[in-house]
């Protein structure tokens, strides 16, 4: 059976509730589905871009079993004097400081 035509038919948008011609009004959609709300111009909103990830197929190494850190002290890195000694890190250094009084009134 054929439909008539949306040339003069007026419609309700599904968010505002104003009337527009019923072409004018859009389907709006969400994650990339069509739903069956037709929604005005102004209440028309494009479907945003993160509800594509579950589209995107991520492969994921596969972990090692037992995995171990590697343990390295220095870091890979030789700290060298002018002379070509090998030094102590500076991370290794320890530094003393002090602060002033701080007086704190609490009303």
């Amino acid at each position: 059976m054929p439909y008539a035509k949306e040339t003069y038919a007026l419609g309700l948008c599904d968010r505002c509730q104003h009337r527009y011609k019923l072409k004018e009004l859009k389907y709006e959609t969400t994650n990339f589905k069509r739903t069956n709300r037709r929604v005005c111009a102004d209440c028309f909103d494009i479907d945003h871009e993160q509800f594509r990830l579950t589209k995107i197929r991520v492969a994921d190494g596969f972990p090692l079993r037992d995995a171990r850190p590697q343990i390295d002290t220095d870091q890979g890195y030789n700290w060298r004097d002018m002379f070509g000694n090998v030094t102590a890190p500076i991370y290794k250094m320890s530094c003393v400081g002090s602060v002033g009084r701080v007086t704190v009134t609490i009303t």
